[in-house]
């Protein structure tokens, strides 16, 4: 811990170092898809992520559709409120408020949750952002990569994993988000996940 990154938490270094190991059997995942319709995907995003988390029932987890039950679009305008300052030493005044304090709400019921890492595949490096997804356009900038919000304005642990390819060869990844400080425990179903797909020894 260090006092001048208040986000910053004690914990033992050495429980980094050994086996990630670990059973997953009972964990229960709660899958946000799209947040209820919010988030415009492109064809073929969420379909290949639900493919993914075949792999987390496979090694022994409960996987759920869930909701985050809150108005997505009040997360968005409090995220770009923020964005422009750092909110370390801040976070009481959000948690205080309800609209943000829902999102951990979930993790009573819930281990972690999952969403895509991205809206749309990858895209050609000349475009300078993407203007339109499925049909919707994009009013910012940064719209397009509004899936990571939640966990960031939610200041939880977040892990990102490979989840498979389109039929294009383009890569897609999931979010495993977990709760506050759950580092080591991300990475343990992270590995198991991992070694489920087979996808950490996939050469193109």
């Amino acid at each position: 811990m260090d006092h001048r990154a208040p986000l910053s938490w004690p914990v033992d270094k050495g429980a980094f170092a050994g086996s990630l190991r670990r059973d997953c059997r009972g964990l229960r995942l709660g899958f946000l898809g799209d947040l209820g319709g919010h988030l415009p995907m492109e064809p073929g995003v969420l379909d290949l992520v639900r493919d993914g988390l075949k792999h987390f029932e496979q090694i022994g987890c409960i996987v759920e559709e869930t909701s985050a039950g809150f108005d997505m679009e009040q997360l968005w305008e409090s995220w770009v409120t923020l964005r422009a300052f750092l909110v370390a030493g801040h976070s009481r005044p959000l948690y205080d408020k309800a609209e943000t304090r829902a999102l951990l709400k979930l993790f009573e019921r819930y281990d972690a949750l999952v969403l895509p890492t991205a809206q749309l595949f990858a895209f050609p490096a000349e475009t300078h952002w993407p203007q339109m997804i499925a049909g919707k356009s994009m009013d910012t900038y940064h719209r397009w990569m509004e899936v990571v919000v939640p966990a960031s304005i939610a200041g939880v642990s977040a892990l990102a994993l490979p989840c498979g390819f389109d039929a294009s060869g383009r890569a897609m990844g999931l979010q495993l988000i977990g709760k506050p400080h759950a580092d080591r425990f991300l990475l343990q179903l992270g590995h198991a996940y991992e070694h489920s797909t087979g996808l950490s020894q996939y050469r193109p």
